[in-house]
């Protein structure tokens, strides 16, 4: 199936069915239906005017159907469509006409330039192996004898880390583990439902119910699971009714983690938590959420 690329909000807007006309300083034959694919990067101007703080990037957001394409010969000619295109000029004076928006279920995969073909079955398939190789299981010890963990046992200290694993073990707890075909551990998740503040900080946080991602690590090459497992978190507290999550972890060599949760709406606050294995303050991030 064909698929065409743009940059949100522009993505979102056709989706919507405010945006009914997407400009473009190419003409093409093409007309039927076609994926729309959000670009890894968003107009951010675009994105302050039409009042949007985070979109879904880098995937198929849904489809809509091209019937017709329209050559704006002057400025007068493109003015006329300004609520149809919601867009200037220099983006383009070929307009492609567009009807019956609909969402899909995004999927991630990388864009290219122009119409491009989506091999729908191929990506069907990769998207229900990863899905299928995620497990939520109750923890063992077992795990422990993975060096998966191994820096994690180095930043909290050896006896601290497995001592606290050990005890969620006890506890029957459970995470969410992506595994390879050799059963080694890519992507470890796990999340803890917290009625009052069970994580001393300073300042002290104040007591209240918070859904806490206790323990959150990914290979090198797990960006895309880490992704998932941060939907994961997010939708796990709306369907309980928790407005606020957060994760803590030492930010030394974290960009990439940082990044991450940054992109899907945690910041920086202002308490710490100190380690006696560890010099340096643990930061805390989070996330607020609006329950609807």
């Amino acid at each position: 199936m064909k698929a065409l690329s743009l940059k949100q909000p522009f993505a979102e807007l056709i989706l919507q069915g405010r945006k009914k006309i997407e400009l473009r300083k190419w003409n093409t034959k093409f007309r039927g239906e076609f994926l729309v694919h959000a670009s890894k990067r968003p107009d951010e101007e675009a994105m302050k005017e039409f009042g949007f703080s985070e979109l879904p990037l880098g995937c198929i957001v849904g489809k809509t159907k091209l019937i017709d394409v329209k050559k704006y010969n002057n400025k007068e000619e493109h003015d006329l469509d300004k609520d149809l295109h919601l867009a200037s000029s220099e983006r383009g004076l070929y307009g492609f006409v567009l009807e019956n928006p609909e969402r899909l279920k995004p999927i991630n995969v990388n864009g290219k330039l122009g119409f491009w073909d989506f091999d729908d079955s191929l990506q069907d398939k990769k998207s229900w192996n990863m899905s299928n190789s995620i497990k939520y299981e109750i923890l063992t010890l077992n795990y422990l004898n993975q060096e998966f963990f191994d820096s994690l046992r180095e930043e909290y200290g050896f006896h601290v880390f497995n001592d606290w694993f050990r005890k969620k073990c006890f506890n029957k707890d459970k995470a969410y583990v992506q595994k390879d075909e050799n059963d080694k551990i890519n992507a470890f998740l796990i999340l803890k439902d917290e009625n009052e503040n069970d994580t001393p900080s300073c300042p002290e946080m104040i007591k209240k119910r918070r859904l806490k991602i206790a323990l959150l690590k990914v290979t090198d090459n797990g960006h895309k699971i880490g992704e998932s497992f941060i939907k994961l978190s997010i939708n796990t507290a709306i369907k309980a009714n928790i407005n606020e999550i957060y994760v803590t972890f030492f930010i030394e060599g974290k960009d990439s983690l940082i990044a991450l949760l940054n992109k899907f709406g945690f910041h920086s606050s202002e308490y710490k938590i100190k380690h006696v294995n560890n010099a340096q303050l643990e930061s805390v991030f989070i996330k607020e959420i609006e329950i609807k």
